[in-house]
């Protein structure tokens, strides 16, 4: 590879700049869906679909550094976190701020949520049950 064809990846085309953007973006209708963010503006259908499989150095350098950007809010969230949490501030929120770093960093640990398995069985009423249900489908009936 020559020198000029090495410039030309390291510089974004202002059609991958907005695939970025599309892509990367919270607020973007096509966030994190790669294939709709290509398509959105104006990769082809077959592009799209390989654009997060084909090894575009623009694209993995352009990740790259989002990853790294996120690893530095990330620091910067933990310091703001411990300086808050070692501070004599408001204790409720102290509790909520630790509830909440605790329910997603340590969710196996500490999340709510609980994975629940139950075997369903078919109802089978006996005969008192079953009369039951027909007196009160006939009382319905005549409400009706």
């Amino acid at each position: 590879m020559d020198n000029t064809t090495k410039e030309t990846e390291d510089i974004l085309e202002p059609r991958h700049m907005a695939f970025l953007e599309a892509y990367l973006n919270p607020k973007s209708d096509t966030f994190s869906n790669a294939k709709q963010s290509a398509l959105k503006v104006g990769y082809s259908e077959a592009t799209a679909i390989k654009i997060m499989n084909v090894g575009k150095q623009w694209l993995v350098k352009a990740l790259e550094v989002e990853k790294g950007r996120h690893e530095i809010m990330l620091d910067k969230a933990e310091n703001n976190l411990e300086t808050f949490l070692e501070s004599n501030e408001d204790i409720k929120v102290k509790a909520d701020i630790t509830k909440f770093v605790a329910e997603r960093i340590g969710k196996a640990r500490y999340s709510p949520k609980q994975e629940i398995e139950a075997s369903i069985q078919p109802f089978k009423p006996d005969e008192k049950t079953k009369e039951l249900i027909q007196e009160i489908v006939k009382k319905r009936k005549e409400s009706i």
